[in-house]
């Protein structure tokens, strides 16, 4: 009798340390998934910020002639002769092409949050709206958008219009709150 109860408390530390090591190695599984979609994440930012260090000396006036005006545009009207100049002027349009393939692209969304940041600042993006409203232009047909687009395929050859719009608009959807963002930013650090 002693030794079946002994065999059944053993069993029952045993069932205990077995279910003690599951439940370990589910943790470990889980927190190894979080790590690597975190690991993935800081690559993407790593990412973004190359892009965006290379739109800032990219933005830079060139010491030879440039069509291009110095951008982001901050104001509509700019913008809106900026358009039409593309519309227009085939060496804009190239110039316009070239500045896009300059930059960093490593990933889809990230090539073309950097070339909307290049090209509109976040308080004249949110003066637009995709499809267009009553009181926002859309964004849809834009030439600049088109072109950046264009420059999207070529890097990107797999790329769908689907996600490619998607990208886009949640790009101007966002816009204010990356303000926000900015402005809390700024607030806390003058405190």
């Amino acid at each position: 009798m002693e030794t079946e109860i002994f065999c059944a408390i053993k069993d029952e530390e045993s069932l205990s340390v077995q279910g003690s090591m599951h439940l370990i190695l589910s943790e470990v599984k889980s927190l190894r998934r979080v790590i690597t979609h975190l690991s993935k994440e800081v690559l993407s930012l790593r990412n973004e910020v190359r892009q965006l260090k290379n739109i800032q000396e990219g933005t830079k006036p060139a010491k030879q002639s440039t069509h291009l005006p110095v951008m982001p545009f901050n104001e509509k009207t700019a913008f809106d002769k900026f358009i039409k100049e593309l519309a227009d002027k085939e060496s804009v349009l190239n110039e316009f092409k070239t500045f896009l393939l300059r930059l960093d692209a490593t990933e889809l969304a990230g090539f073309l949050r950097a070339a909307m940041k290049a090209v509109l600042t976040d308080n004249l993006a949110q003066q637009f709206s995709w499809k267009g409203t009553k009181r926002k232009p859309a964004l849809i047909g834009n030439v600049a958008v088109t072109v950046i687009k264009e420059i999207c395929y070529r890097h990107f050859p797999n790329a769908d219009d689907f996600r490619i719009n998607t990208i886009l608009q949640k790009h101007l959807i966002y816009a204010k709150d990356r303000i926000e963002k900015k402005r809390k930013r700024h607030s806390e650090g003058n405190s």
